[in-house]
């Protein structure tokens, strides 16, 4: 495989693949993946001539956005490369499009060179199941949250309370056998402007959810005090005062 191309060649075989997929999905469509993988091998190959070509690239990604343009997509909300050809050749906008741009990107970091398209989806356990992987390296959701329960467990331990030395009742006392030292209270405000702890909950999932909440919180927190502290004292005294007038006009 050549690792450059030209620009009229690159549109070419855009219209090649425009045809292919046609032709799938008017044929074999939902039958045979064997000429989807085809597709998507040739959507891949084009993608890494298109990134070696050593001069008019921008020229040729200019007419690939006019290609979206007359096909009436907006170009300038397709930021990558792999997605502009699937959509020129699918001619789709919706999850479709997305699920086969990202078995390119997949393909682009991590599929040896040896393998075929067809074997490496087949491998990653299929279209949707790459669709519903992470980034190669990235975090999963879960590997996520609990990473923001444990920085929250840490901080909040030691944490400066908003209501000190309550009164634990049976509903609020964590289980024995849980993982933390946190329970979940829902409170009520009352007409009087006081507040009562309506309800108390130790289910590992709900004190889960709200240690990655706070933690998210405290994350934008210490960012907007960092950059607080970055302001000179002018800029400090004008935030000072739209603070002041904002607290009077809430009084």
């Amino acid at each position: 495989m050549s690792n450059t191309i030209t620009i009229t060649d690159a549109l070419n075989t855009l219209d090649e693949l425009e045809a292919a997929q046609e032709a799938w999905s008017e044929g074999s469509y939902k039958k045979s993946n064997e000429e989807l993988y085809a597709i998507l091998d040739r959507c891949f190959t084009l993608h890494q001539q298109i990134s070696g070509m050593q001069e008019g690239k921008r020229k040729l990604i200019k007419a690939i956005n006019l290609r979206l343009s007359g096909m009436g997509m907006n170009p300038d909300k397709i930021p990558d490369l792999a997605t502009k050809i699937v959509r020129c050749t699918f001619k789709d906008t919706g999850k479709r499009a997305t699920s086969y741009a990202r078995v390119i990107k997949f393909a682009l970091t991590d599929k040896p060179v040896s393998q075929t398209m067809a074997t490496y989806i087949t491998n990653m356990g299929g279209i949707e199941e790459i669709r519903r992987t992470p980034k190669p390296g990235a975090l999963t959701p879960s590997e996520i949250k609990a990473k923001l329960v444990e920085t929250a467990e840490a901080e909040l331990v030691t944490a400066q309370p908003l209501i000190g030395k309550l009164k634990l009742v049976d509903e609020l006392q964590p289980a024995n056998d849980s993982e933390f030292d946190f329970c979940a209270a829902l409170v009520r405000k009352n007409d009087d402007g006081t507040g009562a702890i309506v309800y108390g909950s130790t289910t590992t999932s709900i004190v889960k959810t709200l240690l990655a909440e706070a933690a998210k919180k405290l994350a934008e927190a210490k960012e907007e005090a960092e950059a607080y502290d970055k302001l000179d004292d002018e800029a400090k005294a004008r935030i000072a005062v739209i603070k002041e007038a904002a607290a009077q006009r809430a009084a």
